[in-house]
């Protein structure tokens, strides 16, 4: 069933909006933001969509949105400007198949079944936004320096940019999407949901999100020097910060990506990992690489600053990638030779 979402976004203006009256009735000649907002064949552009937000903000409770609807006035790389690229994809989206009554609908069987479901949310949210559930003041200039997804706002853009450099990324986004596999994932996700073998673990996800947060908020388990006592944002920090060069999550993505893309590597890559999936080599992994991660080289306790045993393996795995060349020799004799096409392939197949 097809519904068409924009008159959806009205319904705010019936307590936002009011009719200017006259003192002799009904003004025939009515004018403001309001006015000149028409949705009924959807956006006509960026001024539509500013209408439409000045509209719903005659009282100043969007105001903090006031920054991003002034942006959308800005050029992108073709000259089309950011508003009108907004307006035609939520016009294109009326063309989908999306069911809000369906979306809503489990929304509300998902929080009738776990109350605390919003109250999760929400911690989560101000978390990720503002690194604390109790932020200090909404206004303050600083408040996001401990936002979590700060240092993640430089991979989106980077990596906006790759797909716009690489029409050839972009088709493989698309296809993605369009892939019927990929609806099938929202259905394994809701029967997963609704499953009795694995709804108690579902309705624990967020909960458990926010006892993580807290152990990488926790500066008596950092091991680096130099930690701000929030793991997490170092971590991002560290994929993001290339100092004069790029960022090493981007050399890290050109370097995977060719494999990824590869046809002819997907099936054995996805066989591989559906045989040890059922030799249950997989559910011991995390279990493995914690303690690869909390042990050093001889699998003692790390000290402080120490390199852990799981980044020497990975160090050794990058150095030995290229082949091996070597000869012995007793006094000038030759007594064996060894050839190897990868040291690192050999090391690990034993």
């Amino acid at each position: 069933m097809k519904i068409n979402l924009i008159p959806l976004l009205l319904l705010p203006c019936f307590f936002s909006c009011s009719l200017p009256v006259s003192q002799t009735g009904i003004d025939r000649s009515p004018s403001g933001a309001c006015w000149e907002v028409n949705l009924s064949n959807g956006f006509q552009g960026e001024a539509e969509i500013t209408s439409l937000y000045q509209c719903l903000n005659q009282r100043g409770s969007f105001d903090a949105f006031s920054g991003l609807v002034e942006s959308l006035k800005e050029k992108d790389r073709e000259g089309i400007a950011l508003g009108d690229n907004l307006a035609m994809a939520l016009n294109e989206s009326q063309n989908t198949d999306l069911n809000p009554v369906a979306l809503i609908q489990v929304a509300a069987e998902l929080i009738e079944e776990s109350p605390t479901v919003i109250e999760n949310l929400q911690y989560l949210t101000l978390e990720l936004i503002y690194g604390s559930v109790n932020p200090s003041s909404s206004i303050d200039p600083h408040i996001g320096e401990n936002s979590i997804l700060l240092p993640a706002w430089d991979m989106f853009y980077h990596q906006s940019r790759v797909l716009l450099d690489n029409p050839g990324s972009m088709d493989t986004v698309v296809s993605l999407f369009n892939d019927p596999r990929f609806e099938k994932l929202f259905c394994t996700l809701q029967r997963l949901e609704s499953s009795s073998a694995t709804q108690d673990y579902i309705h624990r996800l967020l909960p458990n999100i926010g006892k993580s947060l807290e152990l990488v908020k926790n500066e008596n388990n950092d091991r680096w020097t130099a930690s701000s006592g929030h793991s997490l944002k170092d971590w991002l920090f560290a994929l993001t910060d290339g100092d004069d060069g790029p960022p090493p999550y981007r050399e890290l993505f050109e370097k995977i990506h060719p494999l990824i893309a590869d046809q002819s590597l997907q099936t054995p890559i996805a066989e591989a990992i559906r045989i040890h999936e059922q030799q249950g080599d997989l559910s011991r992994l995390g279990e493995s690489l914690l303690y690869l991660s909390s042990v050093d080289k001889d699998g003692g306790s790390l000290s402080l600053g120490e390199r852990s045993a799981l980044y020497r393996i990975i160090r050794l795995m990058d150095q030995s990638n290229q082949s091996l060349e070597c000869q012995f020799s007793i006094i000038g004799i030759p007594i064996t030779a060894i050839s190897i096409d990868n040291l690192a392939v050999e090391i690990l197949d034993r």
